[in-house]
């Protein structure tokens, strides 16, 4: 009930009412549509701008920014009171109709909402998503877009204690739980998770900068504030609803109702729109921010003009829309590009005039504020991901170097490309940049150049927008027919057989790379497969040659034929005053990731596919629509027996892209991702009390899967629910068991409790001097959408989670911390290398499997009798060519905390070597004090090793990447004798 009050409170003013105020002002004829739209659009730019201000000077709460907004409202109320009233001109006057539009645009509208919620839950750790959303509720949680970490400043002013011991206690602990970046290449030398970043220098501070620049996590902080955490993480899917109206009004002021109508229901419906709307990346704000300016823009070329007072509301919603890009993501040069050259022409020709005054003020407000942002906050994250290009030109290598460390200023100057090497490169980069401004000052003082121009395009005009879209069509078949090496002669002479509906399924016993049918449908989300690279070329280089391809799995061939028909068609025919930034914008940022986008080689789809959401998938939709009303407008060839057959079929490739859009999108409409993840880390977090020191460890058997894995769930539970969560990174912490065990105890001896937090293979932590106490589960059972590299995703797996919470108690010294038998492949604790997750097998069996040489660490004290243990193994579902499963069993007492380093020069002691059915069984070994004598430690080293296998490499209808070996399922003492038993054999 607090919430549904607070929500009935906070939305009005948030996205209402500082719209409606301004409306009044400066907009107060509008019709209802655009009324409703414009002043949404105003308080939304408002609410969100104030929200990021407020996070970042620290001081963020709702009722704060309430205030301001409430402030804002009557200052615009006073201003609104005492300003003259504009006049309604005639043309404004309500068409008889219009009630229709808005009953459309609402049912869309409502439609759009209905797809995007609920959110996914996308606040697990190591990815962009969980970044944002993380980030976001930080800010709800604490007020303060940067995290201000006591404990961590704790850790770095240890460091530099005057005591030894705990200095290099501290060291030790900075250097294994921290993650570390190379200072040659990151102003973020270290890392607290994924994408948060520690700068040089500021561990002392316990600062912490999330990665990203910070808009859309603002909003998720904001709507946070409002509906609680799971609630803020509706904010892509608010701007995606926003973004996608946004691109419905600039058709319906472009081309009229019927195709802003449809542009926005086609961008509604669309798979991609609807799973970045509901997943936690800053792409549908791009986009609503994008198409809120070009909106503007075209609205500020209205035919008829406008009254002034409304030009320059339209030209300030313009800029500070297209400002706020740049505090949105770090691409949006291709948006600021177009409008800072417009800027730039209406100043040379002098046609200059106050809408591109505030324009330019309001586009210098947010610029002004992005380069405060990146200085202040972001200054790591934007100049390490711009390390490469700002080295490629002298002049902007060196306004870099107030804003690095001096190790980097080192390294760019100093590196194979730097352009500091030839001492002259940065005279001459200063000539021609003042050639340049030279150049332009001339035409703007001596016209004369500038008209002949000007009027050489008008008289060619026809030519050149024939030659625009004449390139465009050449372009798009050569990216769509040519460029992915799809359609080869062979394929085409097989394209009759593959009409056939009984080759629709592929032919039996040919794979992707051989059936032509199977390869034609590529064009609709079968696997692509990637051509041979010419000899000596890069095999990625050629990953991104079918990206147009990919971009029409969720538009449908039909759709990229009329997508691009209707592009080419609306630069020949449609260009105009109002439209050309619409169409510069869509045509860059489309070639722009079409040609080469960036992470296509490393990323699956559908995530890769989030590149294309804020221009090139509106763009499409839109051009699609302006296709389909030029097929069925007016016009002497739309009249008779034919006008009725164009407009019957532009009315039937609607209906069919409707029908494909919903039917190829229900996968995605009914599925959430991460669905339970937030009420289960919730849970887990309300149950460690504030001043908790929670180590977390493990996930997998290799060393980066162990340091990612933990991000995970440390993410989540320290920036979204205050947990002092503290990932170890160290892929060897063994080594340096004993300064950390004495972090620990300083921890404890400041009255801080201790828990562990481990998943599979994570007992390679181990504190000596202390004893663990198993507290409880936190077990992660949520659906995830498949990740597929080469074809269309439509199938949810599980994603499994699985860690157990230990409390960490002082106990003898020397002693390492074991758990008593029986051990179960859930004992992360006594997991020291080598098992991954733990599954659950067809008759309920709890397994793991190992990788093929497993480390457990078991109870070895002295004074133990001889003992029987008994394991349970299987060899697991194997190919007949591979053979039975062999393990081969032995031990070792561990003298000291294990090391891979020092595990070479380990002397295991052979127990036995088992061949293992398919079928669980029990197999007995016998410990003997007399052949392995128990260390001081109390501790043993169970040594398990296999053959390995790789099930994707030994039967290609799997994708199991896996080196795998035997499946582990337990361990048990026998009850029945202790006296020995005879070792098996081979």
């Amino acid at each position: 009930m607090l919430e549904l009050l607070r929500a009935l409170f906070a939305l009005p003013l948030v996205f209402y009412l500082p719209g409606w105020l301004f409306c009044r002002l400066a907009l107060p004829h509008l019709d209802p549509l655009t009324g409703g739209y414009v002043r949404v659009v105003a308080s939304t730019l408002l609410s969100g701008w104030l929200a990021l201000l407020l996070a970042s000077l620290g001081i963020f709460s709702l009722w704060l920014l309430l205030l301001i907004i409430v402030l804002i409202c009557g200052g615009l109320w006073l201003l609104a009171r005492r300003t003259p009233a504009l006049p309604r001109p005639p043309e404004a006057m309500p068409h008889r109709t219009q009630w229709y539009e808005v009953a459309a645009f609402a049912v869309i509208g409502a439609l759009a909402f209905g797809l995007v919620l609920p959110p996914f839950e996308t606040v697990l750790g190591a990815r962009d998503a969980g970044v944002y959303a993380s980030t976001g509720l930080a800010i709800a949680r604490t007020g303060s877009l940067v995290q201000h970490d006591p404990l961590l400043a704790e850790l770095g002013q240890q460091t530099q204690s005057a005591d030894p011991v705990l200095r290099g206690a501290a060291e030790q602990a900075r250097s294994n739980f921290l993650g570390v970046q190379n200072p040659e290449r990151f102003i973020a030398t270290r890392l607290y998770t994924a994408g948060f970043f520690i700068n040089e220098g500021e561990l002392v501070q316990g600062r912490i900068v999330p990665q990203h620049l910070h808009l859309l996590s603002a909003w998720i902080g904001l709507l946070a504030s409002i509906f609680g955490g799971y609630g803020g993480l509706a904010a892509p899917g608010v701007l995606g609803v926003l973004g996608a109206w946004s691109v419905g009004m600039l058709g319906r002021q472009l081309m009229g109702v019927w195709g802003g109508g449809l542009a926005f229901l086609l961008l509604a419906l669309n798979t991609v729109q609807v799973w970045f709307s509901r997943y936690s990346t800053a792409e549908t704000a791009a986009q609503f921010l994008i198409f809120a300016g070009l909106y503007a823009f075209a609205a500020l070329y209205s035919n008829p003009p406008l009254p002034v007072r409304a030009r320059l509301a339209y030209a300030g919603i313009a800029g500070i829309a297209f400002g706020q890009l740049a505090l949105n993501r770090i691409d949006a040069f291709l948006v600021l590009g177009p409008v800072v050259s417009y800027l730039g022409y209406c100043w040379l020709t002098r046609r200059w005039q106050s809408p591109q005054t505030v324009m330019s003020l309001a586009l210098a407000a947010m610029l002004i504020h992005t380069a405060l942002h990146i200085i202040l906050i972001a200054r790591a994250y934007f100049f390490d991901t711009a390390f490469a290009r700002l080295q490629d030109f002298a002049i902007t290598s060196y306004i870099a170097q107030p804003f690095i460390t001096p190790l980097l200023r080192e390294v760019y100057h100093t590196t194979n490309r730097s352009p500091f090497k030839d001492p002259l490169q940065i005279w001459r980069e200063l000539a021609l940049l003042s050639v340049g401004i030279a150049l332009v000052l001339a035409l703007w003082r001596w016209q004369t150049p500038v008209r002949w121009i000007e009027q050489q395009l008008l008289r060619w005009q026809d030519w050149l927008r024939g030659g625009i879209a004449l390139l465009i069509l050449l372009l798009a078949g050569y990216a769509y027919l040519v460029r992915p090496q799809i359609l080869t002669p062979a394929l085409l002479a097989d394209l009759p057989l593959c009409l056939l509906p009984q080759n629709w399924q592929g032919q039996a016993g040919l794979g992707p790379e051989a059936d032509a049918c199977l390869i034609l449908q590529g064009y609709v989300g079968a696997p692509v497969t990637i051509p041979d690279p010419p000899p000596g070329g890069d095999p990625r280089r050629m990953v991104p040659l079918a990206n147009l391809v990919r971009i029409g799995w969720y538009l449908s061939p039909l759709g990229v034929v009329l997508g691009v028909v209707g592009f080419a068609l609306w630069w020949w025919r449609g260009l105009s005053r109002a439209s050309w930034l619409f169409l510069v914008v869509g045509l860059l940022g489309t070639f722009f990731f079409v040609r080469d986008t960036y992470g296509t080689t490393e990323q699956t789809y559908i995530y890769i596919l989030r590149r294309f959401v804020p221009i090139a998938y509106p763009a499409f939709t839109l051009a699609i629509a302006y296709a389909l009303v030029q097929l069925a407008g007016a016009s002497p060839l739309a009249q008779g027996w034919l006008g009725r057959v164009r407009r019957v079929s532009a009315a039937s490739a609607a209906l069919l892209l409707v029908a494909f859009f919903v039917w190829t999108g229900r996968p995605v409409y009914r599925h959430i991702e991460y669905h339970g993840a937030v009420a289960t880390l919730a849970a887990t977090a309300a149950q460690i009390a504030p001043d908790t020191v929670l180590l977390v460890r493990g996930g997998a058997p290799t060393a980066s899967q162990s340091r990612d894995v933990p991000d995970l769930v440390a993410t989540p539970l320290r920036f979204g629910f205050g947990v002092n969560a503290l990932p170890v990174k160290s892929s060897n912490p063994g080594t340096y068991a004993e300064p950390l065990a004495q972090q620990v105890a300083y921890w404890q001896a400041q009255g801080r409790e201790v828990q562990l937090l481990l998943s599979a293979s994570g007992a390679d932590l181990v504190l000596p001097g202390t004893r663990l106490t198993r507290l409880d589960d936190l077990t992660l059972r949520v659906p995830e959408f498949e990740q597929l590299t080469n074809q269309k995703p439509r199938n949810v797996a599980l994603l499994s989670l699985d860690f157990t919470r230990y409390h960490v108690e002082p106990d003898q010294a020397g002693s390492l911390p074991t758990l008593p038998l029986p051990i179960t492949a859930r004992d992360f604790a006594a997991q020291v290398r080598g098992f991954y997750l733990p599954e659950v097998a067809a008759d309920g069996t709890v397994y793991a499997w190992t990788n093929g040489d497993a480390l457990l660490r078991v109870a070895w004290r002295a004074g133990d009798p001889v003992a029987v243990l008994h394991l349970t193994l299987a060899g697991g579902n194997r190919p007949a060519q591979l053979g039975a499963a062999e393990v081969c069993v032995a031990a070792t007492p561990e003298t000291a905390a294990w090391s891979p380093t020092t595990h070479d020069s380990l002397s295991f002691t052979p127990l036995g070597c088992f061949t293992l059915t398919e079928a669980w069984q029990e197999y007995a070994i016998t410990l003997d004090p007399a052949q392995i004598p128990p260390p001081a430690t109390g501790s043993l080293l169970l040594r398990l090793t296999s053959d390995g296998w790789v099930p994707a490499q030994a039967d290609p209808r799997q994708t199991d990447q896996r080196g795998l070996g035997i499946q582990f399922g337990g361990l048990r003492p026998d009850q029945a004798s202790l006296a020995p038993i005879p070792l098996a054999r081979r």
